[in-house]
């Protein structure tokens, strides 16, 4: 399989209606490191189905779509849209990131995912809280 094919399978079964836990097995290797889901540095494949049980629990509709790829060696880069609900309000957004295979199996990514877009049009934080921050910031002389 080519390692395209194996980082759509990746979206397709794991964040795609059939979010297979099985999937996460057979395509991430145990001691895979996946950095950007979390701030406190990577996380290995147990970690990482702690992390996705959250979310899936917590946006049970949500899908991850790929709209992009590109591939050198071992190597794909993607960008992708997240749709879901949360309590009848509807989100998207975007994320993008590299993902390393080995023997058929995620053996790196690293990510990058817009939780700020999702957390403002959800109401968490204000559409303006970036602004507000820098602006603050700034008067302050980053200090």
């Amino acid at each position: 399989m080519e390692n395209v094919e194996i980082a759509k399978r990746w979206f397709d079964e794991v964040w795609g209606a059939s979010r297979s836990e099985k999937a996460i097995d057979e395509l991430m290797a145990r001691d895979a490191q996946v950095f950007g889901i979390r701030s406190d540095g990577p996380i290995d494949r147990q970690s990482f189905k702690e992390v996705w049980t959250l979310y899936t629990k917590a946006f049970p509709d949500m899908s991850i779509r790929v709209v992009d790829t590109m591939s050198q060696g071992d190597r794909i880069a993607y960008r992708a849209v997240v749709d879901g609900h949360y309590k009848r309000q509807v989100f998207t957004f975007e994320g993008n990131g590299i993902v390393k295979i080995h023997n058929g199996a995620i053996v790196e990514s690293h990510e990058t995912w817009d939780f700020y877009g999702l957390l403002s049009q959800l109401g968490v934080v204000g559409a303006d809280a970036l602004q507000n921050l820098l602006q603050k910031c700034a008067a302050s002389e980053g200090h």
